[in-house]
């Protein structure tokens, strides 16, 4: 869409020009842009048989129409007239919309080019000035302009395509997580949710009612075993070990389950030192020595091992 809609702006305008409805009446003029004609359709035709590629059609168009455009304000300037400098003039800004098209087409590296080679006009023309002139001041500021959008053109380009690399692999490893769970969206969703926060009867009710039936029936039935599980343990620890506090008994459910000291940590939002001093604590109401095991003991005290 991108593309039709700029070979349309630049065929009507390439129209207009050979019609002398708009540009000089030159014969040079007539044919340069006869031949620009010719090369901008025959791109499109290339394109649209798809004898070439979008984006090489891209590349192959804005430097085609760089080149004439260029081409055309040398002329221009060095007519040396007021109406050929003003017309070399909107030569330039049409340079700076084509430049920019490149840029929003996310051309890699077209955005130097096309700047160094409206940097070369503008410095040719230049020289080409008289030191008074008014016009020779402008186009230092337009050559400084295209330096500064050439750069931040490439940088956007660059930056664009990491965008878009991340967001392929997001939506890749996304595809990847919902197949591994055989789950879409929305149930992957209700899924995350209910496991982020505590939530009311109702919204739980609705969160189990967006994924299947079997899913529902195997997340309950997976926490009521894992509840039923650690109350059990919880229990033989209270009946073996009365001396242990809540915040012992629950270090060393956790320790039973295999669970590592940043596990622990991270699960009762305790700091290590913390974690550390209540280990000391349960060994010494264990009675073990320096090269106990504390997990092997604690499997014995439950009689799990």
């Amino acid at each position: 869409m991108t593309l039709i809609f700029y070979e349309s702006i630049l065929i009507v305008g390439l129209v207009f020009n050979i019609t002398g409805l708009t540009g000089l009446d030159n014969p040079l003029f007539l044919r340069t842009n006869v031949l620009f004609l010719f090369s901008v359709v025959a791109l499109f035709v290339l394109y649209v048989c798809r004898v070439m590629p979008l984006k090489t059609c891209l590349y192959a168009t804005t430097i085609t129409s760089h080149l004439f455009l260029s081409a055309e304000t040398v002329v221009f300037i060095s007519d040396g007239s007021d109406f050929t400098d003003q017309i070399a003039l909107a030569n330039i800004v049409l340079l700076a919309l084509n430049s920019l098209y490149s840029t929003m087409s996310y051309l890699k590296w077209n955005s130097f080019l096309l700047g160094g080679m409206t940097a070369a006009v503008c410095v040719y023309s230049m020289c080409r000035m008289e030191s008074g002139e008014p016009l020779r001041d402008f186009l230092l500021l337009i050559l400084i302009s295209f330096i500064m959008m050439s750069f931040c053109g490439e940088r956007l380009v660059a930056n664009s395509a990491l965008l878009n690399s991340e967001n392929v692999k997001f939506r890749r490893d996304e595809q990847e997580l919902l197949f591994l769970f055989r789950m879409k969206r929305p149930q992957m969703r209700a899924y995350i949710h209910l496991g982020r926060k505590t939530y009311s009867p109702a919204i739980v009710e609705r969160l189990f009612n967006e994924l299947s039936p079997e899913t529902t029936r195997n997340i309950i039935a997976n926490v009521l075993s894992y509840a039923n599980e650690s109350k059990s343990i919880l229990k033989k620890l209270k009946k073996s070990l009365p001396s242990l506090t809540p915040s012992e008994r629950e270090i060393c459910m956790l320790i039973i389950q295999g669970k590592k000291q940043g596990e622990i940590c991270r699960l009762l939002s305790k700091s290590k030192t913390n974690i550390n001093t209540q280990r000391v604590h349960i060994r010494k109401k264990l009675a073990l020595l320096p090269q106990d095991n504390l997990y092997e003991a604690l499997k014995r005290l439950i009689g799990q091992l």
